[in-house]
């Protein structure tokens, strides 16, 4: 009975294989990169015409009023080509944060060094504060004393302004003259902010995708240096 014996010889040239593979890997996490920031770009254009009177619903993207907060995140491919390739998709924001988590996680927002916080109660107050930055120099702006308060003369007098939990607000209000006064900022000494993720459901939307699309060019990338054999 004789036997037959084959021997097979296998050049293996792993060197070769961890460049193709980190060249996949580094084309697929740019291109997953560029789409998340751009994905993120478009959650955060639904414009807000009324300069932040009408504020995005709690649970939605925030909405666009100036644009800052869009044009601020950036990618960054400086790693994108090391053994480890990494691409960075951030704002130097930091209410890019608060609004994606809301203040449950970072703690009601309080004024840095100022008393109050100044909340425009219609757009020509928006516009005011766009335009000043210290509300105190703008001429026939002054704080409306509440109910009961005392003002010159000794006399107790004002208005009162009732806020969400039924606490009395202080206004700074514009003089228009002729005995006219118009609410312009309620003074809070701090506020709450819902959430209003838009950087998860960003990611999300293409984690399956890069998932995907990665498997597939490594998958090539090995049948590629493997094919020969």
């Amino acid at each position: 009975m004789s036997s037959l014996e084959t021997y097979t010889s296998v050049n293996w040239e792993g060197e070769k294989l961890k460049q193709a593979v980190q060249k996949a890997v580094s084309a697929t996490v740019t291109e997953s990169a560029l789409k998340l920031q751009k994905k993120i770009h478009q959650k955060l254009s639904k414009k807000d015409n009324s300069g932040g009177m009408n504020p995005a619903k709690s649970g939605s993207p925030p909405a666009m009023i100036t644009g800052a907060l869009r044009n601020s995140w950036n990618v960054d491919l400086s790693r994108i080509r090391s053994e480890n390739p990494t691409a960075v998709v951030s704002s130097n924001l930091r209410y890019a944060a608060i609004l994606e988590y809301g203040s449950q996680k970072f703690g009601r927002i309080t004024p840095k060094s100022k008393k109050f916080l100044t909340i425009p109660l219609n757009e020509d107050a928006v516009r005011m504060r766009r335009r000043n930055k210290d509300l105190r120099q703008v001429d026939g702006l002054f704080i409306l004393p509440l109910a009961g308060q005392r003002v010159k003369g000794g006399k107790r007098k004002g208005k009162r302004f009732k806020g969400k939990r039924g606490r009395d607000t202080l206004i700074l209000a514009m003089d228009l003259g002729n005995g006219k006064i118009r609410a312009m900022f309620a003074l809070v000494k701090s506020v709450y902010i819902n959430k209003h993720p838009y950087i998860r459901p960003s990611l999300e939307s293409v984690e399956k995708k890069i998932n995907k699309k990665m498997g597939k060019l490594v998958a090539a990338a090995i049948k590629f240096e493997l094919g020969g054999l």
